[in-house]
C-alpha cells in the first residue's frame, strides 16, 4: 500500500513509518522540516520513500500529501500537560486532526488510522479503560484536545467511516527523537527524585505500538478501535524492577496522591506566572496517582498482539537514556556497562 504518515518525525511516528518500510509499504512522510526528518530516519535506520514539506495545519499542504494513498496514519500531534501550550496544541491536535481526516474521507481512502491517547478515555476513579469506555469529560490541556478530537472520530465512525483509532498509555522505547514525557517522568525517577504514590504508571513500547499499526492496516477494516496499553507498574512494583535493573539501591519517598496533585496545581501557577517549563503539571500528576488500567485485551486477542516483556522494555528505556546522555553512569548502573 501507498502510505501516508503525519507526524514522521515523533517518536510513533518514525517507529510506525520504520514498520511499514520493513513490511514492504510504499511511505510517504509529511513533515515540517525535510533536513529533521532525514536525520530522524537515518537515526533509525530507514529510508522513506517520500518526505513532503508542509504542516498538517496547511489545506494545500495536506491535499497534496493525499494524493495517490491507499492509506493514512494520523500520529501528528503536540503533547505537553502545560497550559501554557494550550493554544498550540489545540491548534495541531484538533484543526490538523479535522483537516487529515476530513480531507482523507473526501479523497476515498478506505484505510485511515488515527493514533488517539488513553487520555481521552481517561476518568479518576473508574477501574479500567477500554474501547467501550466512554468519551472522558475532563482533563487538563493536553487531554482537552485528544476528548474533542476523540468527539469528531467517533461521530464519523457511528456513520461507518473507515477510521481506525489507536489509543496509546505513556510510549517510551530507544530512539526518542525528543524528549517526551514519560521519558522525562523515568529519568526523573531513576536520576533525580524517587518516590512511591497512589495507584502507578502503564508504558507500551514504542514498537509495539509500530507493530500494532502496521497489523491493524493490513488486517483490519474501520470503523474501529484498540488501546495500546502496554504493561502497568505500580510505583512500588516500579522501583524493585529499576533497582533489580540499575543493581541500585534506591530509596524512595512516598508521596500521598492528594499531595502530589496539589503540587502538580502548584507548579501550574509557576508555569503560568514564569513561563518556564516545569517537571510537574496539575493533569501530569493526576496521571501519576489516580491513574486507570488501560485494557489491551481486544488487540491481544484480534491480532495476537504480544506486548514486549515488561522488564525489557524498561531495560531498553534506561539504557536509552543513559546512551543519549539524559543519565549519568552512576544512575544508570549496571545497564550502563551492557
Amino acid at each position: 500500500m501507498n502510505v501516508l504518515v503525519t507526524g514522521g518525525t515523533g517518536f510513533v511516528g518514525s517507529h510506525t513509518v520504520k514498520a511499514l518500510k520493513q513490511a514492504g509499504h510504499y511511505v510517504r512522510v509529511l513533515a515540517r522540516s525535510a533536513d529533521k526528518a532525514e536525520s530522524v530516519f537515518r537515526a533509525i535506520g530507514v529510508v522513506v520513500d517520500e518526505i513532503l514539506v508542509g504542516d498538517v495545519t496547511d489545506p494545500i499542504a495536506v491535499g497534496r500529501a493525499l494524493k495517490g494513498c491507499d492509506a493514512v496514519i494520523h500520529s501528528a500531534a503536540m503533547v505537553s500537560t502545560a497550559d501554557k501550550h494550550a493554544e498550540e496544541m489545540r491548534e495541531i491536535n484538533v484543526a490538523g486532526t479535522k483537516l487529515v481526516i476530513d480531507g482523507s474521507l473526501a479523497a476515498g481512502i478506505k484505510k485511515i488510522i488515527y493514533v488517539s491517547s488513553v487520555s481521552a478515555l481517561f476518568r479518576a476513579g473508574d477501574t479500567v479503560m477500554n474501547e467501550d469506555t466512554p468519551v472522558s469529560v475532563a482533563g487538563g490541556p493536553y487531554a482537552r484536545t485528544k476528548i474533542e478530537c476523540e468527539h469528531y472520530v467517533r461521530e464519523l465512525q457511528s456513520r461507518g467511516a473507515p477510521v481506525i483509532s489507536t489509543y496509546p498509555a505513556g510510549v517510551v522505547g530507544a530512539h526518542d527523537p525528543g524528549l517526551s514525557e514519560p521519558h522525562f517522568g523515568i529519568k526523573l525517577f531513576v536520576g533525580v527524585i524517587t518516590f512511591t504514590s497512589s495507584t502507578g504508571v502503564q508504558l507500551v513500547n514504542v514498537r509495539d505500538i509500530a507493530n500494532a499499526h502496521v497489523s491493524i492496516l493490513e488486517r483490519i477494516d474501520g470503523p474501529d478501535r484498540f488501546v495500546l496499553g502496554g504493561h502497568y507498574y505500580s510505583w512500588t512494583e516500579l522501583l524493585e524492577i529499576v533497582s533489580r535493573l540499575t543493581g541500585r539501591k534506591l530509596y524512595a519517598v512516598h508521596i500521598p496522591g492528594k499531595i502530589l496533585r496539589l503540587l502538580g496545581r502548584c507548579a501550574d501557577v509557576v508555569i503560568k506566572i514564569t513561563g518556564k517549563e516545569f517537571p510537574f503539571t496539575g493533569e501530569g500528576m493526576t496521571y501519576a496517582s489516580q491513574w486507570v488500567y488501560a485494557d489491551s485485551e481486544k488487540i491481544e486477542i484480534e491480532l495476537e498482539l504480544q506486548f514486549s516483556d515488561r522488564e525489557h522494555t524498561l531495560s531498553e528505556v534506561i539504557r536509552w537514556l543513559y546512551d543519549s546522555g539524559h543519565l549519568s553512569r552512576r544512575k544508570a548502573g549496571k545497564l550502563a556497562l551492557q
